[in-house]
């Protein structure tokens, strides 16, 4: 069933809920790449504040990186059984949560459980975009926008580096990881009522209402499908 429904999609026009898809999908990836080199940005900053040694702020780096790599190649996978949504309504919260409390952060140890938990979000989150993008763009064009989706993490690295230039010598690297931190979290309510879930989700998991959220979903994608009436088994 899944098939012939992607079939639809790749025959009309890409739909509005198809653009908003792949836009939240880009956004997400922009704040990827914003949280990823905050801590690039910021480690001058809190070298010379706590004075630390660049072995030690080495540390750090390598637990963002590690939290990416499991979050990426463990948390990622689980989507097939949540729902990309939820996935990437987890990675954000993760994200965002993770960086907002690093401003408030008063040691190493503590900077380093916190990039090790913003990692996992970041690296669970490329995954889970690509992937839904991939589903939800047709046949002829999904490598285009699964690379620009892609795309909007360097763009997200090039735009913190900017803001980074102007906040934290002006108002100190605290605030720079308090600003990410809240750019992830506003974003929830758009996830959550803008970002369709994966079809192919619906048909292998069926969960309550799957029939119905599929229809929906159609209903909003293409406007000349006729809703499907037979029962997901």
């Amino acid at each position: 069933m899944v098939q012939p429904i992607k079939q639809l999609l790749d025959e009309r026009s890409i739909s509005i809920l198809q653009y908003a898809t792949i836009f939240i999908c880009f956004l997400m990836n922009i704040l990827d790449g914003m949280d990823v080199l905050v801590i690039s940005y910021c480690a001058p900053a809190i070298a010379k504040s706590w004075r630390v040694s660049p072995e030690v702020l080495g540390a750090v780096f390598s637990a963002g990186l590690a939290g990416m790599a499991i979050g990426a190649l463990m948390l990622a996978p689980y989507d097939d059984s949540i729902g990309r949504k939820k996935m990437i309504v987890l990675s954000a919260f993760l994200m965002g949560i993770s960086m907002f409390l690093t401003g408030y952060t008063e040691s190493v140890l503590q900077l380093i459980v916190l990039c090790f938990i913003s990692g996992l979000g970041i690296g669970s989150m490329l995954a889970s975009t690509a992937a839904l993008t991939a589903e939800y763009t047709p046949n002829g064009s999904k490598d285009f926008w699964v690379s620009l989706v892609i795309g909007g993490y360097p763009v997200g690295a090039v735009m913190a580096g900017y803001v980074a230039a102007y906040v934290i010598p002006t108002y100190g690297w605290q605030l720079m990881f308090k600003l990410a931190g809240l750019a992830s979290l506003v974003t929830l309510p758009l996830i959550y009522f803008f970002l369709s879930e994966s079809i192919e989700f619906y048909f292998k998991k069926q969960p309550k209402g799957a029939l119905k959220k599929v229809n929906q979903i159609l209903k909003n994608a293409t406007a000349a499908i006729s809703c499907i009436t037979t029962k997901i088994s």
